[in-house]
């Protein structure tokens, strides 16, 4: 025999809400809020774990049947959700203009990071620039041939397809050279 649980309250949350709480005989509490159980009532059943009930009219104390209605907890989250603020911003990699969101864009500025970027690749094309800019000020000696040169700066010229051809062939016999050892 299942025993009812002690029921105590009303009590009213911060948003006004009014809610009880029930202890059962094992000890367990549960809190339970009377616009849920009376939808669970009018309906028959449960209501599931990803379910909720929405006031319509957003008063929080007015329980009646018809300013109830069960929602989704996806759908009744977006519909609470404010829009975000945005601001167009222009990639400083390509310059195209995009609409960014305003907090992500003083986030960036605020901590002096470069961007916003467009997307990944006009990021990573901005770091690798950037990087081989500064590599190539502090050791002035950069040259074509360097593995460094053709990787991050993107070079074309023969000298440097002929050093990257040579590097990828390198890492081909380690690859094989690993194969045979196993």
């Amino acid at each position: 025999m299942i025993k009812k649980p002690r029921r105590y309250g009303p009590y009213k949350d911060a948003d006004g809400r009014v809610f009880f709480v029930d202890v059962y005989p094992n000890g367990k509490t549960v809190t339970s809020y009377p616009y849920r159980e009376l939808v669970e009532f009018e309906r028959g059943r449960f209501l599931s774990g990803d379910e909720c009930v929405h006031h319509r009219n957003e008063d929080p104390a007015d329980n009646r049947l018809e300013n109830l209605e069960v929602t989704l907890l996806s759908e009744h989250a977006r519909g609470h959700q404010p829009s975000a603020e945005m601001v167009q911003v222009t990639c400083p990699q390509c310059g195209k203009e995009r609409a960014a969101e305003a907090r992500v864009v003083r986030r960036i500025r605020k901590k002096g990071m470069a961007g916003p970027f467009c997307n990944k690749v006009c990021a990573g094309r901005y770091s690798a620039l950037r990087g081989w800019a500064t590599r190539q000020s502090e050791t002035a000696g950069w040259q074509h041939g360097t593995r460094t040169g053709y990787d991050y700066h993107g070079c074309r010229c023969d000298e440097c397809r002929a050093c990257h051809a040579g590097a990828a062939r390198e890492a081909r016999l380690r690859q094989r050279h690993k194969k045979k050892r196993k």
